[in-house]
C-alpha cells in the first residue's frame, strides 16, 4: 500500500478548505461539495509520490528504533495539526477519504455481518493512484531508504508555513 503520512494530507486538506471558503464563502452547500471533491482528488495527487520519494517500508517494524521514533514524531505532529487547525476538520477528513474507505473496509471485513470478505486490496487507492503512478513508472525510488523522510519533512514544513501564513496573518 502506498501512502504518505496523514499530516501531509491534513495540511493539504486545510489549504483546500481555506481556499474554497475564501473564493466561495456565500454558498455553503457548494463549499462542502468542493472541499470533499478536492480533498479526495488531492489524495490521488499526493499519495503516488510516496511510492517513489518517501520512507514507507512495506511492514511496520516495532523493533527498529528509527522507524518507531519517526512515527512517534509524525503522530505528535499530526495531533498538533488537529489541535491547532480543528476548525478545518472537513478539509482534513476529505483529504483522507480514500484511507477511511480502504482501511475502514479492510478492518470491517473480518466481521461477517458486513459481507466485505471480497475487500482484500486497497481498491480506492489502486483506482485513484493509477494515473500518477503511470506517469512515474520510469522513476526509480525506494520506500525503504531512511533518507526518504527528508522530502516529506521538507514538504510538511513548506505546507505548515503556507497554512500558518494564510490563516494567521
Amino acid at each position: 500500500m502506498i501512502k504518505i503520512q496523514s499530516s501531509t494530507h491534513f495540511l493539504i486538506g486545510i489549504l483546500i478548505q481555506f481556499l474554497v471558503l475564501l473564493f466561495i464563502p456565500s454558498i455553503p452547500w457548494l463549499s462542502v461539495i468542493l472541499i470533499l471533491i478536492f480533498g479526495f482528488l488531492s489524495h490521488a495527487l499526493v499519495d503516488p509520490f510516496a511510492a517513489k520519494f518517501t520512507y514507507h517500508p512495506p511492514e511496520a517494524d516495532w523493533n527498529d528504533k528509527f522507524w518507531v521514533s519517526y512515527h512517534v514524531g509524525v503522530y505528535i505532529f499530526t495531533g498538533l495539526i488537529v489541535i491547532f487547525f480543528w476548525q478545518y476538520w472537513l478539509g482534513m477528513i476529505a483529504s483522507i477519504i480514500p484511507d477511511i474507505l480502504d482501511w475502514g473496509a479492510r478492518a470491517l471485513r473480518k466481521y461477517k455481518f458486513f459481507h466485505l470478505e471480497w475487500y482484500d486490496k486497497p481498491y480506492v487507492h489502486n483506482f485513484i493512484n493509477r494515473p500518477i503512478l503511470y506517469l512515474l513508472k520510469g522513476v526509480k525510488g525506494s520506500t525503504s531508504k531512511r533518507t526518504g523522510i527528508i522530502p516529506e519533512i521538507i514538504l510538511d514544513t513548506i505546507l505548515s508555513i503556507i497554512v500558518i501564513l494564510l490563516i494567521y496573518f
